[in-house]
């Protein structure tokens, strides 16, 4: 058996490839590298180093004698096991640092898309253990991006860095680092061109009329057939023709566009328009609500000066209220001392009236009138001893 439809569905990460959920040119792309290998495969023992999805495990496993699948997701490997069976095909989780394989087991080994997700003292790792597992005569085919490609051309143009790669490789740092474990290292070059074919629907090989110069300065993914011995790596080159993506299709595809573009245009022109109104507006309104804001502020000083002089005017107020109770205190006491003085006075004038009696009284009697010449003479005699003083 080979697929089974009843497999978990695996979550898309955007960097582990799923058949069925990418664009036909990464599709095309991911299936050419499987595809491509199979003489190295064929009746042979088999690693897949980060099977992912199992896609590629399944599709070598068809002629190849056996096929182990290794990726360090659980998740991937569970799916991997329940979607694809066959008899010669098994699943694993293990990590490209350590792989769980005795010495000389396999007669190929096959990764794709897998180094550059590690880092350089992991990749050393990676391969001192592809070296120990494969066979003397064996073949290690790996992929790398092209970091020409990958990471430099794509953020000049676009500002994009995949946060997934850890450590991509030039293509003379590529053959150097591989170099370092096998004596052959063969680079085959995968891109996509423009191809225009001629052909009689029935041709099974095709031949390259090179309209220019050789140049592999923009490939887009390297293709390493490792050994230790020279191998022919020509059953590897291929064309991917694939009807469903034919050139007209594109031409199609591209006519639609650029009258949706267009449309689209229009709508951002409008769309344009409308912005610009609004943000007139809202220049505007931003004007008016500083305006606003800076009369608020004057309002708001204005109140806090108006603040000030009502507690000035109640600091003064109080002084006059002490002032007032004071004098109010003072004023008590005069009208207590000035009834004092009353009742004094009135008491004075009793004594008066008595006194005025009693002289009167006094006045009015016989010895008072017998003894006035004798007062009469005491004053004559006080005035002469004073005048002869």
């Amino acid at each position: 058996m080979s697929a089974n439809g009843n497999s978990k569905n695996l979550e898309n990460t955007g960097e582990r490839f799923i058949p069925g959920l990418f664009d036909m040119l990464t599709s095309d792309e991911h299936w050419q590298r499987y595809i491509s290998v199979s003489a190295f495969v064929e009746n042979k023992v088999v690693l897949d180093i980060a099977s992912g999805e199992g896609y590629g495990s399944n599709y070598i496993a068809q002629t190849a004698n056996k096929v182990f699948g290794v990726d360090i997701s659980e998740e991937a490997i569970e799916h991997a096991q329940q979607k694809y069976n066959r008899e010669n095909l098994c699943f694993s989780v293990g990590s490209v640092d350590k792989l769980g394989f005795e010495k000389d087991f396999f007669d190929t080994i096959v990764s794709f898309e897998t180094i550059e997700h590690v880092g350089q003292d992991v990749q050393e790792k990676f391969l001192t253990e592809v070296k120990r597992v494969l066979k003397q005569d064996g073949v290690f085919i790996v992929s790398c991006p092209n970091k020409a490609i990958a990471s430099d051309l794509a953020f000049d143009l676009w500002g994009y860095s995949n946060e997934f790669h850890l450590k991509e490789y030039y293509l003379d740092e590529f053959k150097e680092f591989l170099s370092n474990y096998f004596e052959n290292v063969q680079f085959l070059y995968q891109r996509s061109e423009i191809a225009i074919i001629l052909n009689d629907f029935d041709a099974d090989s095709l031949k390259i009329l090179r309209m220019a110069e050789k140049d592999h300065s923009d490939v887009q993914n390297i293709i390493a057939v490792c050994s230790q011995n020279e191998i022919d790596v020509s059953s590897m080159n291929s064309i991917v023709l694939d009807n469903r993506h034919r050139y007209l299709d594109n031409n199609k595809n591209v006519s639609g566009l650029i009258k949706s573009n267009t449309n689209l245009q229009g709508s951002l022109n409008s769309t344009l328009e409308v912005f610009m109104q609004t943000d007139q507006k809202l220049h505007d309104a931003n004007l008016d609500l500083l305006q606003k804001e800076q009369q608020l502020s004057m309002a708001h000083s204005q109140l806090e000066q108006k603040d000030q002089l009502i507690e000035n005017i109640k600091d003064q107020l109080k002084q006059k209220d002490y002032q007032l109770s004071v004098t109010s205190s003072k004023l008590h006491q005069m009208e207590r001392q000035l009834s004092d003085s009353e009742a004094h006075m009135k008491k004075l004038e009793k004594q008066f009236e008595q006194k005025d009696v009693e002289i009167q009284v006094i006045l009015n009697s016989t010895s008072w009138k017998f003894t006035k010449p004798l007062r009469r003479l005491e004053s004559i005699f006080r005035k002469l001893r004073k005048d002869s003083e």
